[in-house]
């Protein structure tokens, strides 16, 4: 997300809770300052969009392991793989929102990209 948009959607937000009126007839500012202390505060806290996710299934083998993880009771997924060639070890995504299942049992064949390409779903 670039600096510009993120900005964009930072006043988007404050608008919507500016216009809002709290208890007591007072409303409530919120200013992109505090909004922007707020997302380096998750950033230095290193919270991952991933933390939803657990591991569902695992196929490890000599050369290249995969790891499916699901947000439970819903259809959002990733797998990781790992390829090993020697010492040096690659990771790859792929994740979506739909067949889990299916995703799983196409793992081999399905389209991996490396972590500054991947964005994992969320619902």
């Amino acid at each position: 997300m670039t600096e510009q948009r993120k900005e964009q959607l930072f006043r988007d937000i404050l608008d919507a809770i500016n216009s809002v009126s709290v208890g007591g007839g007072g409303a409530t500012e919120v200013t992109l300052a505090s909004m922007l202390t707020i997302l380096d505060v998750i950033r230095d806290n290193n919270i991952n969009p991933t933390n939803r996710y657990i591991i569902a299934n695992t196929d490890v083998g000599a050369s290249t392991s995969y790891f499916q993880y699901i947000i439970p009771n819903s259809e959002y997924w990733y797998i990781m793989r790992e390829a090993v060639s020697g010492a040096v070890k690659t990771y790859t995504y792929v994740s979506g929102t739909t067949a889990s299942a299916t995703a799983w049992t196409n793992r081999a064949s399905q389209t991996y990209v490396s972590v500054p390409s991947f964005n994992p779903s969320l619902p």
